[in-house]
């Protein structure tokens, strides 16, 4: 699953920073329901078998004249801004949800 905040206006592939996490619409808990949401839905005919992994990889996108000394710390405060509820790689969703 991609990850990118946004206003809900348009898909610009924004960072988990504290002013776009301000106006933005993507937030971790909600994420992390609807995909336990979708997982308690029956499998629809004709798709392929559901996966037991799920693996959250971040899209953002930087314009070609950001600079390394802002697009880095705005990496590192996306990671930290996830790690509040995904603090280690490899846990079972249920585990996430009942933090």
């Amino acid at each position: 699953m991609h990850l990118q905040q946004s206003s809900g206006k348009s898909s610009a592939h924004l960072p988990f920073v504290a002013a776009h996490n301000a106006t933005g619409i993507v937030s971790p808990p909600r994420v992390l329901q609807a995909l336990a949401r979708s997982y308690e839905q029956p499998a629809a005919p004709g798709m392929p078998p559901r996966t037991d992994d799920v693996y959250l990889t971040f899209e953002i996108f930087f314009g070609t004249a950001a600079y390394s000394r802002d697009i880095l710390p705005a990496l590192a405060e996306s990671v930290a801004h996830w790690r509040r509820w995904v603090p280690e790689d490899g846990l079972r969703l249920d585990d996430l949800l009942h933090r």
